[in-house]
């Protein structure tokens, strides 16, 4: 079980992280998308969503941390599920709404996709994993340092095989998208 619980978080600290600095990279475009939900009164964007960058950051080191120091990791795994949980009620709102053709803004590995139930879905996948986590965190007492690096090892490479899978995707995607102007130009 420790090492499940190792595997989640890396891999939960990977995608917060790499969401976080893509965000933070694109940051005008991020407030643009947090507006585009209309949830917010207006000048409540801007200062939300630079704060939940931040926020989704720290809970991407504290998962990582919190996985070495096992004191720190229910909170690390409940602040991800409310995260998560807000980012899913924001979704399922504007999908209620009808108001689908929306960026959901998740960037990083996680991608941009317009909102869907799938979305939904994926977070609360994701949401039980980290209930999960928090009720079983003493677990990781029992994980040694080889099954340590082993495990966070093969997270990260986890990882990086589906952001390659979701690169080539990309590819794939340009290469139709070529192949389909030259025979309609043709």
């Amino acid at each position: 079980m420790a090492a499940a619980i190792l595997f989640f978080c890396t891999l939960l600290s990977g995608i917060f992280l790499s969401s976080a600095l893509s965000k933070r990279s694109k940051m005008e475009e991020h407030v643009a998308i947090v507006a585009d939900y209309r949830i917010l009164p207006e000048a409540m964007v801007r200062p939300l969503a630079i704060g939940e960058v931040y926020v989704e950051g720290a809970l991407a080191v504290l998962l990582l941390i919190g996985s070495l120091r096992d004191s720190l990791l229910p909170w690390a795994a409940l602040g991800s599920l409310l995260l998560l949980a807000v980012y899913s009620a924001a979704i399922g709102i504007n999908l209620l709404r009808g108001r689908r053709e929306i960026s959901c803004g998740c960037g990083g590995v996680a991608g941009n996709h317009l909102l869907s139930w799938k979305l939904v879905l994926r977070n609360l996948v994701l949401m039980a994993g980290c209930g999960w986590v928090w009720k079983n965190a003493g677990a990781l007492e029992t994980l040694d340092s080889i099954g340590t690096i082993t495990t966070m090892t093969a997270a990260g490479l986890t990882l990086m095989a589906w952001v390659l899978y979701t690169e080539l995707n990309k590819v794939r995607t340009r290469i139709k998208t070529i192949w389909t102007s030259k025979e309609e130009g043709a």
